[in-house]
């Protein structure tokens, strides 16, 4: 080899040795810093600073999301923001690491799951809540997590106005149903759509069901009251006021029954042919 060669040589074997202490030294950089970012975040929340806490805790994340610590950054910052602080998009944030870098399939299911309700029930945010809830259905499940996640993406098919789909998904939901467990909550909820949607014969039947098959369970939801909508909307004003007579007197407001009942009997008084009929 010539001297030219050998000199080469020695350069690019300097540079190697330079580049790999460079790497190294950012490594290490990194995982002091990473270090340092979850200790500030720790006695942040240990004062019971928690806005501090979660910017710390975000920046250990970040720095090296790979890491074992990071994952603790995300489990202790999701706790904090979803809890303490109500920040929860930043909850959501911590939650989507978790999914994303934890091997434990049961933490990555229940931050999932917070994720879920997270979007129904804290930001109200329903065409992001049918996503996540959706995705627990591809996820290992049991029958009543499953009903639970049908229900709230009913829901929040209702809650968007999406009225046909809604109906749909309590079709689907209530084929899971075999036996009387939630079944009566099912229904109600698909009688009022039913009631929304003005499909009132089919409303006014499941809502008389439910007023026979779970007598304390409708008076406790006001099924009698979604009746007498039901009779008042298809112009059956005698059956509304028949409906309102009979739980009048268990009803915890019967003044506001009887006020009701007044204003359908002047409805009724002011029918063609209907003099005499308000007594």
């Amino acid at each position: 080899m010539t001297r030219k060669k050998r000199n080469k040589a020695s350069r690019l074997g300097i540079w190697s040795i330079i580049l790999l202490l460079s790497a190294s030294i950012l490594s290490g950089c990194r995982f002091n810093y990473q270090n340092l970012e979850y200790q500030r975040a720790e006695e942040a929340a240990e004062k019971q600073q928690f806005q501090k806490a979660l910017k710390h805790f975000d920046r250990a994340v970040r720095s090296r999301p790979r890491t074992p610590l990071a994952l603790e950054a995300a489990r202790k910052g999701s706790r904090i923001a979803h809890l303490e602080t109500s920040e929860f998009i930043t909850a959501i944030s911590f939650y989507r690491h978790l999914i994303l870098y934890s091997s434990d399939e049961e933490e990555r299911i229940d931050a999932q799951k917070k994720i879920a309700s997270v979007y129904f029930e804290k930001i109200s945010d329903y065409a992001s809540a049918i996503r996540e809830y959706s995705r627990l259905l591809y996820l290992p499940h049991s029958k009543a997590e499953e009903k639970f996640f049908r229900f709230n993406i009913a829901k929040s098919y209702f809650y968007l106005n999406n009225f046909y789909q809604a109906s749909i998904e309590m079709k689907d939901l209530l084929k899971l149903v075999d036996d009387d467990e939630g079944k009566f909550e099912y229904l109600a909820f698909r009688g009022n759509i039913l009631l929304t949607t003005k499909k009132l014969e089919e409303a006014a039947e499941i809502f008389t069901n439910l007023m026979k098959s779970y007598p304390e369970e409708s008076n406790r939801e006001n099924v009698p009251l979604s009746l007498a909508v039901t009779y008042e909307e298809k112009g059956e004003f005698a059956q509304a006021v028949a409906v309102l007579e009979k739980v009048k007197k268990t009803h915890p407001s019967p003044e506001f029954i009887e006020l009701r009942i007044k204003r359908l009997r002047e409805r009724i008084g002011n029918l063609p042919g209907a003099r005499g009929l308000t007594k």
